[in-house]
């Protein structure tokens, strides 16, 4: 699978989220994400501006929380293929904590992103907590799930 076609596959998946279940999952992850943010001490966070089938974190302000159309198997977005993210972050002195928001799980186990695609500490969706497995003996940067949100 290509990254077009996965990033295909992934919006379908994110699209089909229901308008009556949306407002929930939004403060589902606002939940999640203020729980991200207790457990460090984090003194900025970057936050986006919603679009189409994003989710709406507005209530939270100060850590990067990016939105991500698919995520592949060293943690690394797939966006929407614009690359503003990956132009920003390429700015940044340091990366911050990103997190990576999805309304549903949308996860490959190959390795289809660019060395320049931003990758991801965390990733929460509604339901459920990712975290990044960085060791010393395992560069690669994949994602493990750690938990069930409530």
């Amino acid at each position: 699978m290509t990254k077009a076609e996965f990033r295909k596959y992934c919006l379908r998946k994110q699209q089909s989220v229901w308008e009556h279940n949306r407002l929930e999952r939004d403060k589902r992850l606002c939940d999640a994400i203020y729980e991200e943010i207790g457990h460090k001490s984090a003194k900025d966070i970057l936050l986006f501006w919603p679009l189409g089938s994003e989710p709406d974190l507005r209530p939270l302000l100060h850590l990067a929380v990016v939105p991500a159309v698919g995520v592949d198997a060293q943690a690394r977005r797939i966006g929407f293929g614009k690359g503003m993210y990956d132009r920003f972050f390429a700015t940044l002195n340091r990366k911050p904590k990103t997190i990576f928001v999805q309304l549903e799980a949308c996860l490959t186990n190959k390795k289809i992103c660019d060395d320049y695609d931003v990758s991801a500490d965390v990733l929460l969706t509604p339901s459920a907590r990712y975290e990044a497995a960085r060791t010393t003996y395992d560069k690669r940067n994949t994602l493990r799930r750690r938990y069930r949100h409530r």
